[in-house]
Protein backbone atom coordinates (compact mmCIF):
# COMPACT_ATOMS: atom_id res chain seq x y z
CA UNK A 1 0.00 0.00 0.00
CA UNK A 2 1.27 3.44 -0.69
CA UNK A 3 2.00 6.25 1.57
CA UNK A 4 -0.52 8.27 0.12
CA UNK A 5 -3.24 5.74 0.41
CA UNK A 6 -2.12 5.07 4.49
CA UNK A 7 -5.04 5.47 7.33
CA UNK A 8 -4.60 6.91 10.50
CA UNK A 9 -5.63 5.47 13.73
CA UNK A 10 -8.84 7.49 13.43
CA UNK A 11 -10.09 6.07 10.15
CA UNK A 12 -8.09 9.03 8.13
CA UNK A 13 -5.87 9.00 5.05
CA UNK A 14 -3.43 11.38 5.86
CA UNK A 15 -4.81 13.77 3.31
CA UNK A 16 -8.01 13.99 5.66
CA UNK A 17 -10.21 11.64 4.20
CA UNK A 18 -12.29 8.72 5.38
CA UNK A 19 -10.90 5.49 3.79
CA UNK A 20 -12.97 2.12 3.32
CA UNK A 21 -12.37 0.10 6.24
CA UNK A 22 -11.37 2.94 8.48
CA UNK A 23 -13.13 4.04 11.31
CA UNK A 24 -14.44 6.83 10.75
CA UNK A 25 -16.59 9.69 11.76
CA UNK A 26 -19.74 8.39 11.88
CA UNK A 27 -20.68 7.29 15.18
CA UNK A 28 -19.24 10.76 16.70
CA UNK A 29 -21.51 12.89 14.52
CA UNK A 30 -24.30 10.67 14.75
CA UNK A 31 -23.79 10.75 19.39
CA UNK A 32 -23.33 15.22 18.77
CA UNK A 33 -26.52 15.43 16.50
CA UNK A 34 -28.57 12.84 18.82
CA UNK A 35 -27.38 15.41 21.80
CA UNK A 36 -28.54 18.46 20.05
CA UNK A 37 -32.02 16.84 19.03
CA UNK A 38 -32.94 15.80 22.75
CA UNK A 39 -31.84 19.66 23.09
CA UNK A 40 -33.82 20.98 20.56
CA UNK A 41 -36.88 18.87 21.79
CA UNK A 42 -36.65 19.36 25.69
CA UNK A 43 -36.77 23.25 24.83
CA UNK A 44 -40.15 23.00 22.69
CA UNK A 45 -41.33 20.96 25.27
CA UNK A 46 -40.27 23.52 27.86
CA UNK A 47 -41.54 26.76 25.66
CA UNK A 48 -45.19 24.97 25.19
CA UNK A 49 -45.41 24.18 29.05
CA UNK A 50 -44.58 27.28 29.55
CA UNK A 51 -47.36 28.56 27.19
CA UNK A 52 -49.94 26.42 28.45
CA UNK A 53 -49.35 27.90 32.27
CA UNK A 54 -49.47 31.59 30.77
CA UNK A 55 -52.16 30.58 29.14
CA UNK A 56 -54.33 29.45 31.45
CA UNK A 57 -52.95 32.34 34.15
CA UNK A 58 -54.51 34.33 30.81
CA UNK A 59 -57.94 32.68 30.20
CA UNK A 60 -58.28 31.61 33.94
CA UNK A 61 -61.77 33.11 35.01
CA UNK A 62 -61.51 34.67 38.66
CA UNK A 63 -64.14 34.29 40.79
CA UNK A 64 -65.87 36.38 43.62
CA UNK A 65 -66.79 35.14 46.95
CA UNK A 66 -70.23 35.92 48.58
CA UNK A 67 -71.89 36.28 51.87
CA UNK A 68 -72.57 32.75 53.59
CA UNK A 69 -76.00 32.88 55.84
CA UNK A 70 -75.75 35.46 58.60
CA UNK A 71 -73.04 37.16 59.98
CA UNK A 72 -72.05 37.19 64.09
CA UNK A 73 -70.66 39.95 65.94
CA UNK A 74 -68.29 39.67 69.00
CA UNK A 75 -67.54 42.98 70.46
CA UNK A 76 -66.14 45.14 67.39
CA UNK A 77 -65.30 42.15 65.63
CA UNK A 78 -67.90 41.50 62.37
CA UNK A 79 -67.60 37.73 61.30
CA UNK A 80 -68.94 36.40 57.55
CA UNK A 81 -68.68 33.13 56.37
CA UNK A 82 -67.94 33.47 52.63
CA UNK A 83 -68.37 30.93 50.06
CA UNK A 84 -66.66 31.05 46.10
CA UNK A 85 -66.89 29.50 43.13
CA UNK A 86 -63.14 28.20 42.72
CA UNK A 87 -61.31 29.76 39.57
CA UNK A 88 -61.51 27.94 36.73
CA UNK A 89 -60.91 28.00 32.09
CA UNK A 90 -63.64 28.61 30.07
CA UNK A 91 -64.59 25.20 28.04
CA UNK A 92 -67.25 24.84 25.41
CA UNK A 93 -68.12 21.30 27.32
CA UNK A 94 -68.08 22.90 31.12
CA UNK A 95 -69.67 20.60 33.36
CA UNK A 96 -71.17 22.83 35.86
CA UNK A 97 -71.73 19.94 37.97
CA UNK A 98 -67.94 19.36 38.31
CA UNK A 99 -67.88 22.99 39.99
CA UNK A 100 -65.78 23.58 43.38
CA UNK A 101 -66.13 25.93 46.15
CA UNK A 102 -64.14 27.30 49.06
CA UNK A 103 -65.13 28.77 51.97
CA UNK A 104 -63.94 31.41 54.35
CA UNK A 105 -64.34 33.74 57.54
CA UNK A 106 -64.44 37.30 56.10
CA UNK A 107 -63.56 39.58 59.62
CA UNK A 108 -64.29 43.40 59.83
CA UNK A 109 -63.56 45.49 62.41
CA UNK A 110 -66.13 48.26 63.24
CA UNK A 111 -64.68 51.62 64.02
CA UNK A 112 -61.92 50.89 61.79
CA UNK A 113 -61.19 51.50 57.74
CA UNK A 114 -58.56 49.15 57.86
CA UNK A 115 -59.38 46.38 54.96
CA UNK A 116 -60.53 43.16 56.27
CA UNK A 117 -59.15 40.11 57.07
CA UNK A 118 -59.69 37.17 55.10
CA UNK A 119 -59.29 33.78 56.90
CA UNK A 120 -59.45 30.86 53.89
CA UNK A 121 -60.89 27.72 55.84
CA UNK A 122 -61.86 24.79 52.87
CA UNK A 123 -61.71 24.45 49.53
CA UNK A 124 -62.80 21.92 46.64
CA UNK A 125 -66.71 21.27 47.70
CA UNK A 126 -69.22 21.29 45.44
CA UNK A 127 -71.87 23.34 45.89
CA UNK A 128 -74.80 21.13 47.61
CA UNK A 129 -72.14 20.44 50.59
CA UNK A 130 -72.60 24.16 51.36
CA UNK A 131 -75.99 24.65 52.55
CA UNK A 132 -75.87 24.06 55.78
CA UNK A 133 -72.93 26.09 56.37
CA UNK A 134 -73.51 28.86 58.91
CA UNK A 135 -72.17 29.74 62.61
CA UNK A 136 -72.84 27.49 65.44
CA UNK A 137 -72.28 29.36 68.42
CA UNK A 138 -69.92 32.46 69.36
CA UNK A 139 -68.17 33.90 72.58
CA UNK A 140 -65.33 36.31 73.83
CA UNK A 141 -62.74 34.17 72.94
CA UNK A 142 -63.75 32.11 69.62
CA UNK A 143 -66.22 31.49 66.60
CA UNK A 144 -67.55 28.22 66.28
CA UNK A 145 -69.03 27.10 63.14
CA UNK A 146 -69.83 24.97 60.17
CA UNK A 147 -68.08 25.35 56.02
CA UNK A 148 -68.91 22.57 55.64
CA UNK A 149 -66.89 20.70 58.38
CA UNK A 150 -66.88 22.00 61.78
CA UNK A 151 -64.73 24.19 62.89
CA UNK A 152 -63.54 27.08 65.24
CA UNK A 153 -61.63 30.33 65.02
CA UNK A 154 -59.62 31.59 67.66
CA UNK A 155 -60.31 35.52 67.99
CA UNK A 156 -57.76 36.24 70.56
CA UNK A 157 -54.83 34.24 68.45
CA UNK A 158 -56.72 35.33 65.14
CA UNK A 159 -55.91 31.57 63.81
CA UNK A 160 -58.23 28.27 63.38
CA UNK A 161 -58.24 26.18 65.45
CA UNK A 162 -56.80 22.19 64.92
CA UNK A 163 -59.10 19.20 64.92
CA UNK A 164 -57.67 18.47 68.18
CA UNK A 165 -57.74 22.14 69.62
CA UNK A 166 -61.48 22.32 68.76
CA UNK A 167 -62.12 19.06 70.82
CA UNK A 168 -59.73 20.13 73.75
CA UNK A 169 -60.37 23.86 74.02
CA UNK A 170 -64.11 24.38 73.12
CA UNK A 171 -66.51 24.31 75.29
CA UNK A 172 -69.95 22.45 74.54
CA UNK A 173 -72.35 25.18 73.08
CA UNK A 174 -74.68 26.77 75.97
CA UNK A 175 -78.00 25.76 75.57
CA UNK A 176 -80.71 27.85 73.98
CA UNK A 177 -82.76 30.23 76.08
CA UNK A 178 -84.97 31.71 72.90
CA UNK A 179 -85.42 28.67 69.79
CA UNK A 180 -87.19 30.69 68.44
CA UNK A 181 -85.17 33.47 68.20
CA UNK A 182 -81.88 31.33 67.84
CA UNK A 183 -83.07 29.51 65.00
CA UNK A 184 -84.75 32.54 63.16
CA UNK A 185 -83.62 33.02 59.71
CA UNK A 186 -84.23 35.82 57.25
CA UNK A 187 -86.63 38.30 57.18
CA UNK A 188 -88.12 36.55 60.64
CA UNK A 189 -84.77 37.47 62.52
CA UNK A 190 -84.34 40.45 61.13
CA UNK A 191 -88.35 41.78 62.03
CA UNK A 192 -87.39 39.97 65.97
CA UNK A 193 -84.36 42.45 66.34
CA UNK A 194 -86.56 45.16 65.91
CA UNK A 195 -89.32 46.53 67.89
CA UNK A 196 -92.62 48.76 66.59
CA UNK A 197 -93.32 50.27 69.95
CA UNK A 198 -91.98 50.22 73.60
CA UNK A 199 -91.55 52.01 76.99
CA UNK A 200 -88.46 54.23 77.44
CA UNK A 201 -89.93 55.33 81.24
CA UNK A 202 -92.23 54.53 83.36
CA UNK A 203 -94.17 57.78 81.82
CA UNK A 204 -93.02 57.84 78.63
CA UNK A 205 -93.78 55.62 75.72
CA UNK A 206 -92.87 55.70 72.04
CA UNK A 207 -94.42 53.92 68.94
CA UNK A 208 -94.36 54.07 64.54
CA UNK A 209 -97.70 53.01 64.09
CA UNK A 210 -100.10 53.50 61.32
CA UNK A 211 -102.95 55.77 61.60
CA UNK A 212 -105.29 52.65 61.64
CA UNK A 213 -103.13 51.30 64.97
CA UNK A 214 -102.51 54.22 66.39
CA UNK A 215 -106.48 54.26 66.80
CA UNK A 216 -107.33 51.04 67.15
CA UNK A 217 -104.80 49.81 69.47
CA UNK A 218 -103.13 52.87 71.23
CA UNK A 219 -106.25 55.21 71.89
CA UNK A 220 -105.97 56.77 75.23
CA UNK A 221 -107.23 54.17 77.98
CA UNK A 222 -105.56 51.07 75.86
CA UNK A 223 -102.58 48.95 77.85
CA UNK A 224 -99.20 49.82 76.87
CA UNK A 225 -96.99 47.26 75.73
CA UNK A 226 -93.52 47.53 77.25
CA UNK A 227 -92.59 45.72 73.58
CA UNK A 228 -94.63 45.74 70.51
CA UNK A 229 -93.16 43.66 67.66
CA UNK A 230 -92.30 44.87 64.42
CA UNK A 231 -94.75 43.07 61.24
CA UNK A 232 -93.91 44.14 57.35
CA UNK A 233 -95.81 46.45 56.03
CA UNK A 234 -96.65 48.55 52.90
CA UNK A 235 -98.58 50.70 55.12
CA UNK A 236 -97.24 54.67 56.16
CA UNK A 237 -96.75 54.99 59.69
CA UNK A 238 -95.04 57.76 61.76
CA UNK A 239 -93.76 58.63 65.21
CA UNK A 240 -96.17 58.60 68.16
CA UNK A 241 -95.64 59.40 71.93
CA UNK A 242 -97.49 58.50 74.41
CA UNK A 243 -97.77 59.98 78.40
CA UNK A 244 -98.69 56.92 80.62
CA UNK A 245 -100.78 57.11 83.57
CA UNK A 246 -99.08 56.04 86.86
CA UNK A 247 -99.89 53.77 89.61
CA UNK A 248 -101.93 50.71 87.82
CA UNK A 249 -100.27 47.75 87.65
CA UNK A 250 -100.58 48.01 84.45
CA UNK A 251 -99.25 50.99 82.31
CA UNK A 252 -102.22 52.32 80.62
CA UNK A 253 -101.68 55.08 77.70
CA UNK A 254 -103.29 58.58 78.67
CA UNK A 255 -102.56 60.87 75.63
CA UNK A 256 -100.80 60.02 72.51
CA UNK A 257 -99.95 62.38 69.70
CA UNK A 258 -98.15 62.17 66.42
CA UNK A 259 -95.06 64.11 66.11
CA UNK A 260 -95.36 64.44 62.04
CA UNK A 261 -92.92 64.25 59.34
CA UNK A 262 -92.40 62.35 56.57
CA UNK A 263 -94.10 59.38 56.92
CA UNK A 264 -92.27 55.95 57.36
CA UNK A 265 -92.01 52.41 56.41
CA UNK A 266 -91.73 49.31 58.17
CA UNK A 267 -89.90 51.96 61.23
CA UNK A 268 -88.65 50.26 64.25
CA UNK A 269 -86.37 50.58 66.97
CA UNK A 270 -83.23 48.72 67.66
CA UNK A 271 -83.58 46.24 70.86
CA UNK A 272 -80.23 44.81 72.37
CA UNK A 273 -81.14 41.20 70.78
CA UNK A 274 -83.18 39.41 68.87
CA UNK A 275 -86.38 39.51 71.16
CA UNK A 276 -84.44 41.56 73.40
CA UNK A 277 -85.68 44.82 75.05
CA UNK A 278 -85.32 48.13 73.42
CA UNK A 279 -81.32 49.21 72.85
CA UNK A 280 -81.16 52.26 75.42
CA UNK A 281 -78.11 55.05 74.41
CA UNK A 282 -76.75 57.30 76.92
CA UNK A 283 -75.94 60.98 76.45
CA UNK A 284 -78.44 61.66 76.03
CA UNK A 285 -81.15 59.33 76.81
CA UNK A 286 -82.65 57.95 73.54
CA UNK A 287 -83.13 55.06 71.10
CA UNK A 288 -82.15 54.00 67.51
CA UNK A 289 -84.92 54.10 64.77
CA UNK A 290 -84.09 52.54 61.74
CA UNK A 291 -86.94 52.61 58.52
CA UNK A 292 -87.44 52.72 54.94
CA UNK A 293 -88.12 55.98 53.28
CA UNK A 294 -90.84 54.42 51.07
CA UNK A 295 -92.88 51.10 50.28
CA UNK A 296 -90.20 47.83 50.77
CA UNK A 297 -87.47 48.29 47.99
CA UNK A 298 -88.65 51.39 46.62
CA UNK A 299 -86.79 53.10 48.32
CA UNK A 300 -83.37 53.59 50.68
CA UNK A 301 -82.52 52.84 54.57
CA UNK A 302 -82.95 55.36 57.30
CA UNK A 303 -81.12 55.66 60.33
CA UNK A 304 -81.90 57.94 63.07
CA UNK A 305 -81.19 58.74 67.01
CA UNK A 306 -84.33 59.74 68.74
CA UNK A 307 -84.44 61.77 72.32
CA UNK A 308 -86.61 60.00 74.71
CA UNK A 309 -89.17 62.87 73.93
CA UNK A 310 -89.19 61.26 69.98
CA UNK A 311 -87.27 64.25 69.38
CA UNK A 312 -84.96 63.77 66.03
CA UNK A 313 -81.25 63.88 67.30
CA UNK A 314 -80.05 63.80 63.76
CA UNK A 315 -80.73 60.75 61.04
CA UNK A 316 -78.50 59.23 57.91
CA UNK A 317 -79.01 57.40 55.37
CA UNK A 318 -77.14 53.72 54.99
CA UNK A 319 -77.32 54.00 51.56
CA UNK A 320 -79.12 50.28 51.72
CA UNK A 321 -82.27 49.31 49.35
CA UNK A 322 -82.94 46.56 51.49
CA UNK A 323 -82.17 45.63 55.31
CA UNK A 324 -81.18 42.13 55.77
CA UNK A 325 -79.60 42.19 59.27
CA UNK A 326 -79.34 43.97 62.35
CA UNK A 327 -76.38 43.90 64.99
CA UNK A 328 -76.87 45.84 67.86
CA UNK A 329 -74.33 47.91 69.57
CA UNK A 330 -74.38 51.06 72.14
CA UNK A 331 -71.57 52.87 70.12
CA UNK A 332 -71.38 51.12 66.67
CA UNK A 333 -74.25 49.55 65.54
CA UNK A 334 -73.76 47.27 62.02
CA UNK A 335 -76.29 46.89 59.24
CA UNK A 336 -76.06 44.45 56.60
CA UNK A 337 -78.24 44.45 53.48
CA UNK A 338 -77.86 44.96 49.46
CA UNK A 339 -77.32 48.51 47.58
CA UNK A 340 -80.40 49.94 46.15
CA UNK A 341 -81.56 47.82 42.51
CA UNK A 342 -79.88 47.99 39.89
CA UNK A 343 -81.66 47.03 36.45
CA UNK A 344 -79.89 44.25 35.19
CA UNK A 345 -77.25 43.91 37.83
CA UNK A 346 -77.40 41.91 41.14
CA UNK A 347 -78.07 44.12 44.22
CA UNK A 348 -74.60 44.42 45.83
CA UNK A 349 -74.28 43.01 49.78
CA UNK A 350 -72.40 45.28 52.05
CA UNK A 351 -72.10 45.88 55.66
CA UNK A 352 -72.59 49.62 57.18
CA UNK A 353 -71.54 50.73 60.37
CA UNK A 354 -72.52 53.95 61.99
CA UNK A 355 -71.36 55.72 65.05
CA UNK A 356 -73.88 56.21 66.86
CA UNK A 357 -72.51 59.70 68.31
CA UNK A 358 -71.36 61.29 65.42
CA UNK A 359 -73.53 59.45 62.54
CA UNK A 360 -70.35 58.91 60.27
CA UNK A 361 -70.97 55.52 58.69
CA UNK A 362 -68.45 53.16 56.93
CA UNK A 363 -69.47 50.96 54.47
CA UNK A 364 -67.52 48.29 52.76
CA UNK A 365 -68.72 45.58 50.68
CA UNK A 366 -69.11 41.61 51.00
CA UNK A 367 -68.24 40.49 47.66
CA UNK A 368 -64.56 39.37 48.24
CA UNK A 369 -61.65 38.96 45.90
CA UNK A 370 -57.73 38.23 46.76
Amino acid sequence: MDSGSRVDAEGQGRDGTARPGGIGVLPLTYSRLEAKMALWLGSVVLVLALVAWLGRGLFMIETTGAPLGDSVRVGDTIATLIQRLEPYVPSLHRDHGKDTYSTGLLLHTAGSVAKPEYVPIARGYQAGSLQLSKFLACDAERLRFRAPEAGAYDLRRRRLLTPEEQQRDTPPAPPRTDPRADLAKGDDALLLSLAAAGSVSATRWLGVLSDAEAKRDHASGKVASPLVRLDRSNEARALYVADLTEGDARARVATLQARGGEPMFNGGFLRTARNGSLLRLAEPPGLLLVFETQRYREGTVSLARLDDDGRELWRVDLGLGELQQVLPDRDRPAFLGTRPRVPGKVPEPVLVVVDARTRATTTWSLLWKD
